[in-house]
């Protein structure tokens, strides 16, 4: 499985005799499938190792970092169907902060969080997409 096919979607495709075509709206719907389940399981896994019960939100409204992690298209691209999943650029630290607890530091001792989590997830957010995909060749097959 090649790097930008992280979850096998195109493997996927291939499998079944690349004669399908999806529209961007098709792919959409297929991509975000998977990203919703890497999402939340992104989040419990922060809330499980880093969350902290006590802490409370800012005078300014900053959430944890868990819950500011989202799906939808990366800024400046173009809409072609792929959806990423990552932090809001709206609380800023969220996604340097998590890199160093995930990568470490020269201080911090990394616990590898994304590779685990994404590693965990392959098999889910596969299952998720498959069933997408065969949600939508079962409603152009039933000419909808």
């Amino acid at each position: 499985m090649n790097e930008d096919d992280i979850f096998g979607l195109n493997q996927l495709i291939d499998e079944a005799g690349g004669l399908v075509n999806f529209t961007v709206e098709e792919q959409e719907a297929i991509n975000d499938a998977g990203a919703e389940v890497l999402q939340a399981n992104l989040r419990k896994a922060i809330k499980d190792k880093h969350y902290q019960a006590n802490r409370h939100v800012t005078k300014s409204g900053i959430k944890h970092m868990a819950d500011s992690v989202e799906t939808g298209n990366l800024e400046d691209e173009p809409i072609n169907g792929d959806k990423a999943v990552g932090f809001t650029t709206k609380d800023a630290n969220h996604a340097r902060i998590f890199r160093m607890l995930s990568d470490g530091t020269k201080f911090i001792e990394g616990d590898n969080l994304y590779d685990e989590v994404t590693d965990n997830s392959a098999d889910e957010v596969q299952e998720a997409k498959i069933k997408k995909l065969t949600e939508i060749l079962d409603n152009r097959e039933a000419g909808k």
